[in-house]
């Protein structure tokens, strides 16, 4: 996969801004990545499915300067830009390593009654050792824990756990249009609930696979 990253920064903290004489400066970089993976089906016992994920290999190369933009300036005054500031976020971007990105989980599918108007119930975990955060977190900000359960070949209801944060789904599969909707939480911290936010994603799918 082609990767272009584009990153908005600032090298000063909230309080010691001037709004009147500031700039956001706008880091990018581009590279070639490469990602690889594995499922096995029925491992064991019936239902049973393992995957396994590396990504992300050779990484985006370092960020650098492309443009900026005035905060906020009087009478539309144009601010130049601070060149200590683009070295030093420059500088900070360059130091974060791109490792490659190895994803294991597991999915259990319930053995059903062949009349009952639930037509599957899932059960999968997952561990991912990609960071959410600036800061290296600790592993179990990895965990993701779900369920999933059909009914009438229709509808889709899931929840569960992302990163100790309450997820909640529904997906709704009309054979040739297939809708999903999921919120979830990302710990932008070190550790487990330290920084919270939640995330929504709606999905529109179109075709017959």
């Amino acid at each position: 996969a082609y990767v272009e990253r584009r990153v908005t920064a600032k090298a000063a903290f909230v309080d010691a801004l001037d709004p009147d004489g500031e700039k956001a400066y706008l880091l990018g970089g581009n590279g070639v990545v490469f990602s690889a993976g594995v499922v096995a089906s029925d491992v064991a016992l019936p239902g049973l499915h393992l995957g396994m994920a590396l990504s992300n290999v050779g990484g985006v190369g370092d960020l650098t300067y492309d443009q900026s933009w005035t905060i906020s300036a009087p009478d539309d005054a144009e601010v130049a830009d601070d060149p200590a500031e683009i070295a030093e976020l420059e500088a900070r971007f360059s130091q974060r390593e791109s490792n490659p990105i190895l994803r294991m989980g597991a999915a259990y599918s319930l053995p059903l009654p062949t009349l009952s108007p639930v037509n599957d119930v899932t059960l999968s975990a997952d561990w991912i050792s990609g960071s959410t955060s600036e800061f290296d977190q600790a592993p179990e900000t990895g965990f993701r824990v779900g369920a999933q359960a059909r009914l009438a070949k229709v509808l889709a209801l899931r929840a569960g756990l992302a990163q100790g944060y309450p997820t909640a789904g529904v997906g709704l599969d009309l054979k040739y249009v297939q809708i999903d909707y999921a919120t979830y939480g990302v710990e932008d911290g070190r550790t487990l609930g330290q920084l919270g936010r939640r995330n929504h994603v709606v999905q529109l799918r179109l075709g017959i696979f």
